[in-house]
């Protein structure tokens, strides 16, 4: 599927929706190991920042409700609740960014025959989230860029 001559173009095309021609054009016209990393790196932190904005709301539930004089109980199920229950446009908006870095850092380093092994984006991807997540990135990212949203952070 990553070998797939027609996936540049079509990443391409996705990206292009998002931002302009003269960006794309910018990023992947000096194309390195190094602007892979970046990518990666990148990524990585929006999906740990997503992560840590879910542990704050869940302290500040529980902080609340103890002001409140709820019981360690209700405080703890609240609280992760709110940890868990996902954020409809912050979710959505952050993980389609990370995604869309890593999925764009993936086909821009095959188009440029460099080794997977050696591709940032890819190796954060599987180490983190296993093989199964890379085959659904590179799925979604032929797809509607929106819908990266929908690849969860974890």
């Amino acid at each position: 599927m990553v070998a797939n001559p027609n996936l540049q173009e079509i990443v391409r095309e996705r990206a292009t929706g998002y931002v302009s021609e003269q960006t794309w054009q910018r990023l992947t016209r000096t194309w390195s190991g190094r602007r892979c990393s970046t990518l990666a790196k990148l990524a990585r932190a929006i999906l740990e920042g997503r992560d840590r904005l879910h542990e704050r709301l869940g302290e500040a539930a529980n902080q609340a409700l103890e002001l409140l004089n709820r019981t360690s109980a209700e405080r703890q199920f609240a609280s992760e609740l709110v940890k868990q229950l996902p954020l409809p446009v912050v979710d959505d908006n952050l993980i389609a960014t990370a995604r869309g870095l890593q999925v764009t850092g993936i086909v821009v380093c095959v188009a440029r025959s460099r080794s997977l092994t050696q591709c940032a984006c890819f190796t954060d991807v599987v180490l983190v989230e296993g093989q199964a997540k890379v085959k659904s990135l590179i799925t979604a990212g032929m797809e509607d860029w929106a819908g990266l949203g929908a690849l969860g952070g974890r």
